[in-house]
């Protein structure tokens, strides 16, 4: 009897030990599921915020463009095909080198550009006759509400010859461009400033900057600035190394 009582209790030790090893089990795999869910949960979140910095406009650091905030269409551009036909240039016409330049005049990256890398573009490209330089717009206007009227500020400008000033005039108070500031750049400029008041608020000029968008967007343009030379793409506020270095291939 005796020894029939020691191996029921050892049967019980070892049904209760039995019992603690499947509890430990369950439990592992209740914490290796929630582990993982968990791990899940921030790898949604963790992509969800890639998603969420792509669309940002960084507006310093080291940030060298400004992504556009409408939706672009996602199919994959054709080879672009520019209109370069009464689009004002810089250089000679005959210059074996095409660069053309998508922008917008209230983005500040397009003006760090202008500032830090077209000078250099201009002594060693342009001016040497080497390459010549298109200006089309690109104006992000959900996010610089100022930038459409600004470009076809430029465009009614170019009618009286003075594209170039104008460009250079809003690249320089680029945090000032309402309809008023332009119209006191236009004077400034000692346009006759009648013609351009009437140019400027009747819209006239609205159907090419918006040509000119829906051309870039066709290239591929998704942000300003954006550069094409001889048809190679160049995206950002980019050193003039970069410039350089595909301009030299064509060279």
């Amino acid at each position: 009897m005796e020894e029939h009582a020691h191996h029921k209790k050892e049967d019980g030790l070892y049904a209760v030990a039995i019992a603690m090893i499947v509890s430990v089990l369950i439990l592992s795999g209740v914490l290796v599921y929630a582990t993982n869910g968990i791990n899940s949960n921030l790898q949604q979140i963790n992509s969800n915020i890639g998603n969420i910095k792509l669309n940002v406009v960084n507006n310093g650091g080291g940030a060298q463009g400004t992504v556009a905030a409408t939706p672009i269409p996602s199919q994959q551009p054709s080879a672009p095909n520019f209109k370069l036909e009464g689009v004002a240039f810089k250089g000679k016409e005959s210059a074996p080198i095409t660069i053309i330049e998508y922008s917008d005049f209230q983005c500040p990256f397009c003006s760090r550009f202008y500032a830090e890398t077209l000078p250099s573009i201009l002594k060693d490209w342009v001016d040497t006759g080497k390459a010549k330089l298109y200006y089309k717009h690109f104006p992000l206007s959900q996010i610089h509400p100022n930038a459409e009227k600004a470009a076809e500020a430029s465009e009614c400008a170019k009618d009286q010859g003075k594209f170039w000033e104008m460009h250079d005039k809003m690249f320089q108070n680029g945090n000032a461009l309402s309809v008023d500031d332009l119209k006191r750049y236009a004077a400034d400029l000692k346009l006759d400033t009648a013609k351009f008041n009437t140019c400027l608020d009747g819209g006239s000029k609205a159907s090419i900057v918006a040509e000119q968008l829906q051309e870039g967007i066709g290239a591929g343009v998704t942000g300003t600035p954006s550069f094409f030379i001889n048809g190679q793409n160049i995206v950002g506020a980019q050193p003039y190394s970069v410039f350089q270095q595909v301009l030299q291939s064509y060279a």
